[in-house]
């Protein structure tokens, strides 16, 4: 037996990006920005790096009603990898994290 989780808690670097697939499923994707303190010498600055998420059905469209750049968020969910096709007509590995539970962190509403 195997088990994969993945929680993160960061803020939205920009406006959820929201979409219907082909079935009609709603689709919405969030750039999630985490932190870290890295020491560089005597001094120690904040790392920041970027996780792709992906929401699906309601957790989406809640998603889209209520985050915007800048929310704080909590997510649970897991790594799913997959190929795209790049603008350069090439195929590339991709990471996203595949929310399973979204909890929203600021009580400030989208505007």
């Amino acid at each position: 037996m195997s088990y994969q989780k993945v929680i993160m808690i960061g803020r939205l670097g920009v406006d959820p990006d929201i979409w219907y697939s082909g079935t009609g499923r709603i689709r919405t994707e969030i750039s999630l920005g985490t932190t870290r303190p890295r020491r560089s010498g005597e001094k120690t600055e904040t790392e920041i790096t970027w996780h792709k998420v992906v929401l699906w059905g309601k957790q989406a469209e809640a998603a889209n009603m209520y985050l915007h750049k800048g929310s704080r968020i909590m997510v649970e969910g897991y790594l799913h990898y997959r190929k795209i096709n790049g603008a350069d007509g090439l195929r590339y590995n991709t990471a996203e994290v595949v929310a399973e539970r979204v909890i929203f962190l600021d009580n400030k509403p989208k505007n």
